[in-house]
């Protein structure tokens, strides 16, 4: 069994893409969607397949991290397979099947998304990985991707719009609520290598709206704003880039921090050899 991951702020693609998900599914019967809807408007599903919803006020969220660590805690049910999607994502004909032919117990997989767009065209499909572009004196590190020809490509990177996980990940590697928005993709990766598992880029089978125009609104509160302030200082000493004993940075560290100098290390060790090639 599939569990699909989908929190939603607000998001006018948000029942297109559950339909995808399903009408694109080889075994669409094995597959549970849970949804946490953040908007003025409840979500109903009112196809045959199994989608479980929250609906709450967007006012409630500020930012995924809470969102997504509750859809973890409260609507995932352990099933053996956990697939993090956006809202606003079509998928490839078997899409299921293919990213099982691809999963084992200690693989994390992930795929840099193509794109779509309103009109109804997508991007030509091929296979490219993430790779980081800059991550000395930066917030978080800068990501981008980069062409391949393989199949399978050993990588440290993941996109939080394409993770696909065996149940001992998602019980494992929660997120962390106190990390709003931006640097989300960094600690989910560096907590995903320091657990042990190995993230794996397979070739792409999500297309992601880039353009935006799937946005009612947007969070532009000081709420959001500084709580957003507090989660990129927190990546920040999570990958030993600064240090500090502020409290306000280091809230549930027991339960969400880690010691990244080792992930850090790699990634410089990587960049020392003259750059990223995944292998």
């Amino acid at each position: 069994m599939i569990f699909v991951h989908i929190y939603s702020y607000c998001d006018l693609e948000l029942g297109k893409t559950v339909e995808d998900l399903f009408a694109k599914a080889d075994n669409p019967n094995d597959i549970r969607v849970g949804v946490l809807n953040a908007d003025d408007e409840d979500y109903v599903y009112k196809g045959e397949y199994i989608v479980d919803v929250i609906n709450k006020p967007y006012q409630e969220y500020h930012g995924c991290g809470r969102a997504c660590h509750e859809i973890q805690t409260q609507l995932y049910k352990g099933e053996d397979w956990y697939f993090k999607i956006d809202p606003h994502s079509r998928f490839t004909e078997g899409w299921d099947t293919e990213l099982l032919s691809h999963a084992g117990e200690n693989k994390v997989l992930t795929s840099r998304c193509l794109g779509y767009h309103l009109d109804g065209k997508f991007d030509k499909r091929k296979k490219h990985y993430t790779v980081p572009v800059n991550w000395h004196n930066v917030e978080v590190i800068q990501l981008t991707g980069r062409d391949t020809d393989q199949e399978e490509l050993k990588s440290y990177f993941m996109q939080a719009g394409c993770i696909f996980a065996p149940k001992e990940w998602a019980q494992t590697v929660l997120y962390d609520p106190n990390i709003p928005m931006w640097g989300e993709e960094t600690d989910l990766s560096m907590r995903t290598f320091l657990a042990g598992f190995e993230i794996i880029t397979v070739p792409p089978v999500v297309y992601h709206l880039y353009d935006r125009q799937n946005r009612k609104r947007v969070d532009s509160s000081k709420e959001f704003e500084t709580a957003n302030r507090i989660g990129i200082e927190r990546v920040k000493i999570k990958l030993g880039n600064t240090i500090t004993h502020n409290p306000i940075y280091l809230v549930e560290w027991d339960k969400y921090g880690c010691d990244g100098t080792v992930y850090r290390d790699k990634i410089q060790e990587i960049m020392n050899a003259g750059g990223y090639d995944g292998r």
